[in-house]
């Protein structure tokens, strides 16, 4: 069942994002008409029928572009009570994370010996996020047509979407605003309020104020929402670090318009922030079928490092380019064990979780790459070796030191100064110290003479006994 496009550019709310419930005060009893008046007097108790609760019930989604139907997260439903001068407020709820609502309101609320004439009204709009149209300002607001004298106690209004199939996408864009915000908090973090502005005139951004704009052919793609939303959540729960795009790569129209590209490097800054939101877009749409039964329609991944195409196909600095960064922090928290090839015979040996990036970022903060490193190096020394091939097969070599000596040196089967007849001899050690890389093995130098320096080849692997 569709519904009508009537008023659905009908509220105005301003740019602020309201707490649910209640979203706005609402007006007590109309102004008496001149039927009311002729009545004489204050006006008399309704008759006992008239007064009971009414149960309004029903659903509300949109259809994405692949076919599969959205249920409306999160969104406000007022159900009202139509009058010739004043509409009447029966009540407010929102729907769940399936689309669904039920709400109990009162008849009598509908006026003096009146039975309600009730509609209901869907508005993108939660205490967390919103969607908007940018010309009038206004969230988008949909409502049903009027039962009119409803005189029952069950209301069911069905499973409802928009009339116009164009207006689905800010269905879609709130639901999967809304869904972003329950990750992240399911994670920890209440991301504060944000407004998305559908169809934007601009490449899809968002500003520090907490706008979000979505352009009309970025609509379905959830992917650069979750890209997005993950600024804001940097500008919020971290902090954005001053950074300038304009370098003459991948800027369309230098110096008056300026942009990046995933896989060609900027600076330290630019690849951490926009690394960063990427991560957070894969970590969302990892987490998203798990949670909701259904797929992303537009997911991302790093999954494999890319070239920059800017000038020719060659892989930039992973240190100024945000594609190393997403592909780093994505091996971090997946389970995926890859060896991308690019840098080696390295392999990714951490599947630590989105909430460890996550909390790196909320509590330290870091201001670039390199910084991100160092962090995630001191914030988990328990992972530092894992960390360090983690990073190597993205292209990070985070260790270049040579490791230190062993110590403690002896054998337990030949003591100094003790002779013996046992010709096998069995030597122990304290392991050499190491930066991050940890030990990879050990050259042995035996003799009966004078001491000397083993050979520069491997000959036994990471113990501390032979």
């Amino acid at each position: 069942m569709d519904l009508s496009a009537r008023n659905v550019r009908l509220m105005t709310e301003g740019g602020a994002v309201q707490p649910l419930p209640p979203f706005r005060d609402v007006p007590g009893d109309p102004t008496y008409t001149p039927q009311d008046v002729q009545l004489g007097g204050p006006r008399p108790e309704p008759p006992r029928d008239v007064r009971r609760a009414i149960t309004v019930s029903g659903r509300f989604g949109c259809v994405r572009s692949d076919g599969q139907y959205v249920p409306a997260h999160s969104i406000r439903v007022e159900v009202w009570d139509e009058d010739l001068a004043f509409d009447d407020l029966l009540g407010t709820t929102a729907t769940n994370f399936d689309g669904y609502f039920s709400i109990v309101v009162d008849s009598d609320d509908a006026g003096f010996a009146d039975e309600p004439d009730i509609f209901v009204r869907f508005t993108m709009i939660n205490s967390r996020v919103r969607v908007y149209e940018p010309t009038s300002g206004n969230n988008y607001s949909f409502q049903t047509g009027v039962t009119q004298n409803y005189g029952g106690t069950n209301l069911a209004v069905g499973s409802l979407q928009p009339a116009d199939p164009g207006l689905h996408p800010c269905v879609f864009l709130h639901t999967n605003g809304s869904r972003a915000w329950v990750h992240d908090s399911n994670i920890g973090y209440d991301v504060p309020g944000c407004r998305i502005e559908w169809p934007s005139a601009a490449w899809p951004n968002c500003s520090g104020d907490g706008r979000i704009q979505m352009r009309q052919d970025f609509s379905w793609n959830d992917g650069c929402l979750w890209h997005e939303y993950g600024h804001w959540f940097d500008h919020e729960i971290a902090s954005w670090e001053p950074f300038d795009y304009c370098n003459g790569i991948c800027d369309p129209n230098y110096p008056t318009d300026c942009g990046h590209c995933f896989w060609c490097e900027e600076s330290q800054t630019i690849a951490w922030l926009e690394g960063w939101a990427q991560f957070h877009s894969w970590a969302v749409g990892a987490w998203y079928p798990g949670y909701y039964g259904q797929a992303p329609l537009d997911p991302v991944s790093a999954e494999t490092l890319g070239q920059c195409y800017e000038l020719t196909a060659y892989y930039d600095d992973p240190l100024l380019t945000e594609g190393f960064i997403a592909a780093v922090t994505q091996d971090i928290a997946d389970n995926a064990q890859d060896t991308h090839g690019v840098y080696g015979s390295y392999t990714d040996r951490l599947a630590a979780g989105a909430a460890t990036v996550f909390t790196l970022n909320a509590v330290d903060n870091p201001t670039g790459s390199q910084d991100f490193l160092n962090l995630f190096a001191a914030r988990y020394p328990g992972l530092r070796e894992l960390f360090w091939e983690t990073a190597a097969n993205c292209g990070f070599f985070l260790d270049t030191a040579a490791p230190g000596v062993v110590t403690s040196l002896t054998s337990p089967s030949h003591p100094i100064g003790v002779a013996s007849a046992n010709p096998r001899v069995t030597m122990t050690w304290n392991p050499a110290p190491d930066e991050m890389s940890g030990i990879a093995g050990y050259g042995l130098y035996i003799s009966s003479g004078s001491p000397g320096m083993p050979s520069p080849t491997q000959d036994i692997g990471d113990v501390t006994s032979y």
